[in-house]
């Protein structure tokens, strides 16, 4: 997509690290003269294995907003985002079919999660969602859910299995499409997962062993650094939630600083280009 640049990065969140769970995001893009298509997901925390389908969910939505905007661009948003569904759906379906046991229990251990998303065409952005997330244009920062109880609607339960949701709220199983507004409008668009709670919480406060502040929200994207290191996010995602040790000689002990972010924290950030070009490697 001439004109703009994406980066991209995840970090396990310290509870996980804790009771070595693993990091259950996952994120995905697309890049090419025509569009940008960005996922992230994040898998079922009580879940064993979400982070399977997490990152088999990123890129099979990827994929199919890729292949409808072909066709379509962004006349419809909704329109094109429920064929979306139904699209992954299907394709989640034939794969748990094919995996053993019922599709109920391999969905519920593999094929738990969120989707937050965007498209950026010629024509326009467009955000879209199923479940909790962040997403951010210009600057703005929106949230989606939480949900009560902590559980929000997975992909899966609008169309693989039942959930214990309100199923009279059959809207909130089908993507939510949000910001259509028209390419010359867009500076700057970024999603994330539920955990970035913790990061814009954590903004005045020092990185762990360091006198440096963790800093705002708008360094994602006004930073160039992030987009000329494919590794720059991830790494700054590390430094924000390492755990520091060190010796007190005084009290013949060590201190330990933990880091900042209990959760599993993903974010895919595009903006306008303002310098050289951008790799476009996907990650």
């Amino acid at each position: 997509m001439n004109g703009f640049e994406i980066a991209g990065g995840t970090v396990m969140g310290k509870d996980h690290r804790v009771i070595s769970l693993g990091n259950q995001d996952a994120y995905w893009w697309f890049v090419s003269d025509k569009m940008i298509v960005a996922v992230v997901c994040d898998g079922c925390g009580s879940a064993p294995h979400s982070e399977v389908g997490a990152k088999i969910g990123a890129r099979l939505v990827v994929e199919s907003v890729r292949k409808i905007l072909d066709l379509y661009d962004l006349l419809d948003p909704d329109a094109m985002m429920e064929r979306v569904r139904r699209d992954a759906l299907a394709q989640l379906r034939t794969l748990a079919l094919n995996m053993g046991q019922s599709l109920t229990q391999t969905v519920s251990d593999l094929f738990l999660f969120t989707v937050m998303g965007f498209a950026l065409t010629n024509r326009g952005v467009i955000t879209f969602s199923v479940g909790d997330g962040f997403h951010a244009f210009n600057g703005k920062v929106f949230r989606e859910g939480p949900f009560p109880g902590n559980a929000p609607p997975y992909l899966a339960y609008g169309g693989l299995i039942d959930s214990s949701l309100d199923v009279s709220e059959s809207a909130m199983f089908r993507f939510k499409t949000d910001f259509m507004f028209p390419l010359e409008m867009v500076e700057s668009v970024l999603i994330a997962s539920d955990g970035l709670e913790d990061l814009i919480a954590a903004a005045d406060n020092n990185l762990p062993g360091k006198k440096e502040k963790v800093g705002s929200l708008k360094q994602f994207w006004e930073t160039g650094l992030f987009f000329e290191n494919p590794d720059s996010i991830r790494r700054r995602l590390f430094q924000i939630n390492r755990e520091v040790i060190r010796p007190d000689w005084e009290n013949q002990c060590l201190e330990k600083e933990t880091g900042w972010l209990a959760d599993d924290t993903t974010l895919v950030v595009a903006r306008r280009q303002t310098g050289k070009e951008a790799s476009w490697k996907s990650v």
